[in-house]
């Protein structure tokens, strides 16, 4: 079966460079327009694959709501909302920029930002979830997906940069270290083929943003 990873639109926080993580931000008007090419590009997908798809799941943040509902209406489907797909809790940086986080130190003068981008295993945001915690939750609702789902069918999952990147380390058999160089553009597709579980799947499409009007030339923001 085929997973279709799909992150959420643009949203005035990625704009502006902010930490989302679990605050509720609605898509911006750009976001709101990359809703609608997605649905776009998923009608067609439909036509490839003679309609074969069984179901479309969302994180329960607004933003991921709002991009699967165009998704949802070209399937023909309901939104099934899935609470372990849902982005990193980030603690005390969520609302912050990195320059606004950037004066947060270690004991020895070390950057939190810095530690956490070079070894997010061992270093979590100030008060926030762990990554190992999110990756449980994340696996847990993906591998649940793949079982529940035949050999034949295919599956929109529209979530967060966060979880598309561990569910890109499982399938790539990366580490958990290396989720900050894994993330993906806003509104960008990632496609999966998995008949038991991630770590036995294989990557067909990484962070396809070809159905997009102008292509974002930024490098990917994290929320």
């Amino acid at each position: 079966m085929r997973i279709y990873l799909v992150r959420h639109g643009e949203t005035s926080y990625n704009k502006e460079g902010k930490m989302q993580g679990r605050i509720d931000i609605p898509l911006d008007k750009e976001g709101e327009a990359q809703a609608e090419a997605l649905g776009a590009y998923f009608k067609d997908e439909m036509v490839k694959n003679d309609g074969n798809f069984s179901a479309v799941y969302a994180s329960p943040l607004t933003r991921a709501a709002q991009t699967a509902a165009p998704v949802a209406q070209a399937l023909n489907l309901p939104v099934k909302k899935d609470g372990g797909l849902t982005e990193l809790d980030m603690g005390e940086w969520e609302g912050k920029t990195r320059n606004e986080i950037a004066s947060w130190k270690d004991a020895q003068g070390v950057p939190l930002f810095q530690k956490c981008f070079t070894d997010p295993l061992h270093n979590p945001m100030p008060g926030g979830e762990t990554l190992p915690s999110m990756e449980r939750r994340v696996t847990a609702s993906l591998n649940e997906i793949i079982r529940n789902s035949l050999p034949t069918e295919s599956v929109v999952c529209i979530t967060h940069g966060g979880a598309i990147a561990i569910a890109l380390c499982h399938v790539l058999g990366k580490s958990l270290q290396e989720v900050p160089r894994n993330m993906v553009q806003n509104a960008s597709v990632t496609v999966i083929e998995a008949d038991q579980d991630l770590d036995h799947g294989m990557l067909l499409i990484r962070d396809n943003i070809s159905h997009l009007k102008t292509p974002q030339g930024s490098p990917p923001k994290r929320a």
